[in-house]
């Protein structure tokens, strides 16, 4: 399991760790400790260009959150992606 934290805010403060305990408890409590999860935390413009594209909505989100999908190789992955808007200070 590895959960990726990004964020493309250039003022926005993260707690790294507690983001990624955080990350850690709920894919224990989900049970889906085997899965990989790519965090990233994006500007209003970024989401609601997300969430266009993929719910065709045209508004701003606090969350959006994608399935898992297989990455095929020689080791079977399991990827999650979450986008939270990150509020700029």
């Amino acid at each position: 399991m590895v959960v990726w934290i990004r964020t493309i805010q250039k003022r926005t403060a993260l707690n790294l760790p507690v983001i990624l305990s955080n990350c850690n408890a709920l894919m224990e409590i989900l049970r889906i400790s085997h899965f990989d999860v790519n965090v990233m935390f994006v500007g209003r413009g970024y989401i609601k260009s997300l969430n266009l594209r993929y719910r065709r909505r045209n508004v701003v989100t606090d969350i959006l959150a994608f399935p898992y999908f297989d990455v095929s190789g020689k080791k079977k992955y399991h990827v999650c992606q979450l986008y939270f808007k990150a509020e700029e200070f």
